[in-house]
């Protein structure tokens, strides 16, 4: 389905619950959304969405978990196939993914089994290429150099033309987002952050960077009168001649985020892997978990992102229980009714357990007790 405005489909995200009113509203407000080309489909404007600001991935989390509880047949299908196609083409800086690159973010924990096989049918195959030309030694040989070359100088010429850290441009983006309205102002300064007075930025410097797509992750400290809280940002070449797009989140999140990416990409997966559930299973099992607890429903509501921190172990004495170290982002209501700085990161070890039918996970007996120490440990940081 194509759209004559962005409005239109801006529209039909908000009708169909993928996008709140707020992020509706907030995005309206742009002042390019009558502008630029026609949007091709839903996934785009996600895109477009998520350039700005206005949506994170957890948002999109949420927006799946939606999809999932609210529709059914072909409607389901549809929007479950906007959300992992937005997804996908988010973790490859916009780029349409092939069968090839579908398998790799399959993989990796990026998506779900579920997601892959929706992508999967749409995506295009690798072209075959038939070789007619004469070389000296084998054809192998001369295809693999080309390629070589040809991504040394791409990977060279992407990372020459994403901006420093310490840019003036991506100040002046910083600048604007921290006095924009609330959805950009949460997006630099944390949830739960955005209703405080101005901070001073200062600071910043680079944490990590990634090659593929060209990525630098960048951390800096942002002070609210006398209290002084770390945040962090990832800069992503958006394709034209020092085009970026920049995504707010907690540095100790982006920065193991962007490692794993990196480690994943050299065959040494296994090493950071949530192993033995894998990514979209531990994300899962996590949210059940949050959704037992007491105010389950505004728990959940409070967390907008979460990644494993090293390969889930086997509780000693405890057949079937892992634990798992993990860092999650937080808003905490009780910072936030005294005026302080309510963003949190969560950083501790919590337990799941295999289900009665063995396939799949739900959180450990002690589950209640590994989040109340995470989030006592993060008040007192």
């Amino acid at each position: 389905m194509s759209f004559e405005t962005r409005a239109d489909g801006l529209a039909t995200l908000q009708l169909a619950g993928i996008i709140t009113d707020t992020q509706h509203r907030a995005a309206l407000a742009q002042p390019d959304v009558h502008r630029g080309e026609k949007p091709a489909d839903l996934s785009e404007h996600l895109l477009w969405l998520l350039s700005r600001a206005i949506l994170g991935t957890a948002d999109l989390e949420r927006a799946r978990r939606h999809v999932q509880a609210a529709y059914r047949g072909e409607r389901r299908q549809r929007y479950a196939t906007v959300l992992a196609r937005a997804i996908a083409r988010h973790s490859l800086g916009g780029r349409e993914p092939d069968h090839a690159q579908l398998a790799a973010l399959a993989s990796s924990g990026m998506i779900g089994r579920a997601d892959h096989a929706l992508l999967t049918r749409a995506a295009p195959r690798p072209r075959r290429v038939r070789w007619n030309g004469s070389l000296p030694g084998a054809r192998w040989v001369w295809v693999l150099a080309v390629l070589v070359i040809a991504y040394g100088a791409n990977k060279e010429h992407k990372a020459r033309s994403l901006p420093d850290c310490g840019d003036d441009r991506v100040l002046a983006s910083i600048d604007k987002m921290v006095r924009g309205p609330e959805q950009q102002r949460a997006a630099i300064l944390g949830h739960g952050n955005e209703r405080l007075g101005m901070p001073a930025v200062s600071g910043i410097h680079q944490i990590s960077q990634y090659d593929s797509p060209a990525t630098r992750a960048c951390a800096g400290t942002l002070t609210f009168g006398r209290i002084k809280r770390p945040f962090g940002y990832t800069l992503e070449s958006k394709g034209d001649e020092g085009a970026f797009v920049m995504e707010g989140g907690v540095p100790a999140i982006i920065k193991e985020r962007l490692e794993q990416w990196d480690w994943k990409r050299h065959f040494r997966h296994r090493h950071y892997a949530p192993d033995p559930m894998g990514m979209p299973a531990l994300r899962k099992a996590f949210f059940a978990g949050v959704g037992q607890l007491a105010g389950g429903l505004r728990e959940r509501d409070a967390i907008h992102d979460l990644q494993p921190d090293a390969r889930c172990n086997q509780a000693s004495r405890q057949v079937g229980v892992y634990r798992c170290r993990m860092l999650v982002e937080r808003d905490d209501p009780k910072l936030a009714a005294a005026g302080l700085p309510s963003s949190t990161l969560l950083d501790g070890e919590f337990s799941f357990q295999r289900d009665d039918s063995g396939q799949a996970w739900r959180p450990g007996p002690g589950f209640a007790e590994d989040f109340r120490k995470a989030v006592q440990a993060a008040r007192t940081d």
